[in-house]
């Protein structure tokens, strides 16, 4: 069941499905990566090879480049075959799952609060409004620095995105007006001209 697979080449020879191991770093055993390995065959093309995939988490399905595997690496065989060769082993994995389960399940309970308060109480007091956050106010809450210009000069350019008309010194014109907004020179940065 276990095989050393010695380049890309082996494998198109694995199941579809197998787990695979590897040094990310060769001789680094703490750089160890592990995988499914897929491939599917071209229903209309027998004699095509298969297309295979790395499946090292995720969704995202790599090439063995991609994925970066080093080669030697171990083919440890599918889920079944490693369950079915092992079944102690199998018996203490499916073991801890439940406790890993149970773990999570009791973190995902209801505080005790929830119970002393009962149901509704409780839902009550979690939906009381929030403290309400202060506003900041203009120059005051910032000083210095090139806060004003930065910021205006991405208005500017937000305000600004699209046209086809404008030039830099538009832009700059019209950081210009938006800096003298944010230092509270002026009260409003109006349309851009």
């Amino acid at each position: 069941m276990i095989t050393t697979i010695n380049g890309e080449g082996d494998l198109y020879a694995l199941a579809d499905g197998t787990l695979l191991t590897w040094e990310r770093i060769t001789g680094d055993a703490t750089s160890m990566a592990i995988a499914f390995v897929h491939s599917e065959a071209d229903p209309d093309d027998p004699e095509a090879d298969p297309v295979l995939w790395i499946s090292p988490g995720g969704w995202q399905p790599v090439s063995p480049m991609q994925a970066g595997i080093t080669y030697p690496a171990i083919a440890l065989g599918t889920l079944a075959e490693i369950m079915a060769a092992d079944p102690e082993t199998t018996a203490e994995v499916i073991r801890q799952a439940r406790e890993a389960r149970d773990v999570i399940d009791a973190m995902m309970a209801p505080e005790p609060e929830a119970d002393e308060l009962g149901d509704a109480e409780y839902l009550r007091s979690m939906m009381q409004p929030p403290e309400p956050v202060p506003l900041m106010t203009f120059p005051g809450e910032f000083s210095g620095g090139t806060y004003p210009r930065d910021h205006a000069l991405t208005c500017a350019v937000q305000w600004l995105a699209g046209r086809v008309d404008i030039s830099a010194h538009g832009v700059t014109e019209a950081a210009s007006v938006f800096a003298d907004w944010l230092t509270g020179t002026t009260p409003d940065p109006g349309e851009p001209a």
